[in-house]
This record gives structure tokens, sequence and C-alpha cells, in this order.
């Protein structure tokens, strides 16, 4: 096995375990930089144990993650943010009690330049209707203006990988469209590599240019995403027939 990787990031081979219960094994996932990658997949597949995984929220069994040419599985989890990777987790988690203006600054927590007022600034364009909520408490927010906080908080830390999980989760059809456009602006506009984890497959094969299918922890699928949404085993299991 080669001592680095020649992709931006690659997962080789990785297991992780809870107890005795194995949540992934032997998943390889590899992309190189500036797309949007989908993990699809039934509940409790791995898809979200995959994110842990890479964030450094949950340890490996086995394997190695290789992101940008360092390997990623040895650095601490708040080190990782640091060098990049943010993170949006299922449940729209902000910090109820605290407004969505520092919401927002908690995003930044780990810069030290001096760009982080003019960051502010773009994203309350970027989201409009967090503008108009600045000094509001997060708790106090609908349910996809709390999905635009958090998915803006991690924009604040300004990072090269965004790993997003299920962020149409609960929303009303109208929200998801507008934040599946704007997962696709983030990648367009920003060059950020996106890996994004979604129950609603349509859309996230519509989106994604490459995509995966976890199946019981392993990888059962995997393919450029056009062709997944027409293969006729993903539209069966995953996308209504």
């Amino acid at each position: 096995m080669a001592a680095t990787s020649s992709r931006y990031f690659e997962a080789r081979r990785i297991g992780v375990s809870y107890d005795r219960v194995t949540a992934l094994s032997e998943v390889s996932i590899a992309f190189d930089a500036g797309g949007i990658v989908a993990l699809i997949g039934a509940n409790g597949a791995g898809k979200s144990t995959f994110l842990r995984a890479t964030s450094g929220l949950v340890a490996l069994a086995g394997g190695e993650i290789w992101f940008d040419g360092q390997r990623l599985d040895r650095i601490p989890a708040a080190a990782r943010v640091a060098m990049g990777i943010a993170m949006v987790p299922e449940g729209r988690r902000v910090f109820p009690l605290m407004s969505v203006r520092d919401n927002l600054l908690m995003g930044a927590h780990v810069r030290r330049d001096r760009g982080v007022a003019r960051d502010l600034d773009v994203m309350l364009d970027r989201f409009p209707r967090l503008r108009e909520r600045l000094r509001q408490a997060a708790g106090t927010l609908s349910g996809g203006e709390q999905e635009m906080l958090v998915i803006a908080r991690a924009l604040m830390s300004r990072p090269r990988l965004l790993l997003l999980d299920e962020p149409s989760l609960g929303l009303a059809p109208i929200v998801v469209r507008d934040i599946a456009r704007l997962i696709v602006e983030i990648r367009r506009d920003a060059g950020t590599s996106i890996v994004l984890v979604e129950q609603n497959s349509r859309m996230a094969l519509r989106i994604s240019q490459y995509a995966y299918v976890l199946e019981t922890g392993r990888i059962g699928l995997e393919g450029a995403s056009q062709d997944l949404l027409n293969e006729e085993r993903v539209r069966e299991l995953y996308l209504g027939g």
C-alpha cells in the first residue's frame, strides 16, 4: 500500500465498530477536489458513520483516511477543522439560546485571520433570512432557517471539504429545493468539495457528480450519479421505482 494518496480524498478499506456491532466494513471511497459526492442508502447503512469517521468523531477499527496528501485518521477532530474539514450534522444542531450572529461566529472559532467580519457579511448576503433574524435566538427559527444557519456556520470556517448529513431531513419540498440549490452554489462559487449524505436519493443524485450506495456497512454500488439515476436496482430500492 502506498504511503500517500494521489487523490484529494481517499478512504481505504475503513472499518468502524460500535461495541461489537460493525457499522462500516472495508469501505473505500475516493474523489478529487471540487465536486459533490453523494452517499445514499437505507437507514442504518452506515452513511452518517462514514461522515463521523471522516470528521474524527468516531475512531477507525481498520483502514486509513487521506485528505490532501495527509493521513487524516491519525489527526484529532479539532485539528481536522483547522485543516479545512467542516461537518453539518443531522438534526440542525444550533446553539438554541444563542443568537443567530453568535452561532455564526462559533463557526469561525478556529480561525486566526482578520477576515471573519467580512465572511459574516458574506454569509448574511447569501442567507438574507439570517440577516433579518441576526439577533434572534437560534432555537426560535423555523426548520429551514435552522438548516441554513448550520450550513452558514460551517462555511464560516472556510472549509475545503464540507460534510453534509441529511440537510433536507424533515423540510418542506420547497425548502428542500432551496437547500439543493444552495449546495450547488457552494460548490460552484467557492470550489468547496462536498460529501452529501441524503435519504432524498433523487435530489442527491441530481446535484452530485458521483455517488456511492452503502448497504449494511459496505459499498453496494458506485458510479456517475446520472448513471445511478437510471440504474434499475437504484430506482427500485431508493427512488420509488
